[in-house]
C-alpha cells in the first residue's frame, strides 16, 4: 500500500478517532526486521542453493502482514531475509544431504534503541547477522528408538533395573530381559497447606556390567543432528552418574545435553572389550515421583558398532500402542 492511498483510505473517515485507530494500526503492524545469514559446511566451506525460511509470530490484529520471507543461498553461501516482526520467531536451513539447521530470534531490546521508525512502518536499526553450520548427512544407521517413553518411577529407597534395548524395568517391575542399568532416586518430602507429597532432588545411574558405562556429553546445538557421528572412544565411560533436578525439578537431563552409553560389555582375559552395545539418550529427561520419562532413547542393535547417526525411517522398535502414538513425538537423528 503507497502513501497516499493510505491517505485516501484514512480521508474515508469523518470520525477522528476511527481515523486515528486505523493510522496507528497501519503504521504500527509490525517492525521490518532484516537477517543475513552466511551458510557453511563443517569444514567452513560455502554451501550454495541452500532454502532460508523466515517467520514470526505474529497477532490475530495482524492479519495480513507479512511476517515471513524464503530464498535461498548464493554461490558464497549467503542469504538475506525480511519480514515483519511483532514477536520471537524462527528460521530454517534445510538442503538435500544436509541436516537441518534452526535457530530462535528473540525481538530486539530494548525497543527504543533496536527499532527505527519510518514514515509508516519501523524497521530493526541494524541487521541480524549469523555464520551457521549445516552438518551432512553421512551414515545413517537403523536403530532401536524410543520416543517419549514414560514408566513408573521407582519408589525411595528401592533400585531397579533397566533393560535400554526394550525401553523396560526388570522383574517384578516390568518385562525387561537384560540388565543394562540401575536407576534409583533421591526425595526429600514436600507438604503445603493441603497436600503431602515426595519431590525428587536428583536421580543416580550406575552400570553393574565391568566396562559398561555412560558419557555425558555436549549437544550441537541448532541442528536436528545433535550427538557426535560416531562414539568417541578415547574418552571414559562413567559407571556412576548423578544427575540434579533443574529449579522446576523435573528436568535433569539439560537441554544442552545428552548421554552416550555403552553396555553388554564382554571383556578378555587381557582386559579389552571384545564386544559392546552403544546407544545415546537426548534431553531432556523429566522425572517425578510417579513417572520416569526420557525424550528419546536411542540403542544400536549391532555389537561393537559406534555409530550414532540413526536413520529415522528405519526404527527397529516393537510396534508403539495407540496411547503412545498420542504421546509420541518425532524422531530426530
Amino acid at each position: 500500500m503507497t502513501r497516499l492511498s493510505l491517505l485516501f483510505l484514512v480521508g474515508l473517515f469523518t470520525h477522528v478517532g476511527l481515523a486515528e485507530t486505523l493510522a496507528m494500526a497501519l503504521m504500527r503492524d509490525g517492525a521490518i526486521a532484516t537477517i543475513q545469514l552466511h551458510v557453511v559446511d563443517e569444514q567452513g566451506r560455502p554451501i550454495e542453493d541452500v532454502e532460508a525460511h523466515l517467520g514470526f509470530w505474529k497477532p490475530a490484529s495482524a492479519l495480513f502482514a507479512l511476517n515471513r520471507d524464503s530464498g535461498t543461498t548464493d554461490e558464497e553461501g549467503n542469504v538475506q531475509l525480511s519480514a515483519r516482526c511483532f514477536t520471537d520467531g524462527d528460521y530454517i536451513l534445510r538442503k538435500d544431504g544436509y541436516y537441518p539447521t534452526q535457530r530462535h530470534i528473540r525481538t530486539p531490546t530494548p525497543y527504543h534503541e533496536t527499532i527505527e521508525e519510518g514514515f509508516f512502518s519501523y524497521r530493526w536499526r541494524d541487521p541480524y547477522v549469523k555464520t551457521e553450520v549445516l552438518r551432512d548427512i553421512r551414515n545413517p544407521c537403523p536403530m532401536k528408538a524410543y520416543s517419549c517413553v514414560i514408566l513408573k518411577s521407582p519408589p525411595k529407597g528401592e533400585t531397579w533395573g533397566l533393560d535400554l534395548e526394550l525401553m523396560e524395568w526388570l522383574p517384578p517391575n516390568g518385562n525387561g530381559k537384560h540388565l543394562d542399568m540401575l536407576v534409583s532416586l533421591e526425595l526429600e518430602p514436600r507438604q503445603n497447606r493441603q497436600d503431602k507429597w515426595e519431590e525428587v532432588m536428583a536421580v543416580n545411574l550406575s552400570f553393574p556390567n565391568p566396562m559398561d558405562g555412560v558419557q555425558l556429553c555436549d549437544k550441537i546445538e541448532e541442528s536436528d543432528f545433535y550427538s557426535t557421528y560416531q562414539v568417541d572412544l578415547t574418552r571414559p565411560f562413567e559407571t556412576q552418574l548423578r544427575l540434579v533436578g533443574s529449579e522446576d525439578r523435573y528436568h535433569f537431563l539439560p537441554y544442552k545435553q545428552y548421554l552416550v552409553f555403552r553396555v553388554r560389555s564382554v571383556v578378555s582375559e587381557s582386559g579389552e572389550i571384545v564386544s559392546a552395545h552403544y546407544g545415546k539418550i537426548y534431553p531432556t529427561t523429566n522425572i517425578t515421583n510417579e513417572e520416569f520419562s526420557f525424550r528419546t532413547v536411542y540403542f544400536n542393535p549391532v555389537p561393537n558398532d559406534t555409530n550414532l547417526e540413526f536413520d529415522t525411517k528405519r526404527n527397529l522398535a516393537p510396534g508403539e500402542t495407540w496411547e503412545q502414538r498420542q504421546r509420541r513425538r518425532v524422531y530426530l537423528p
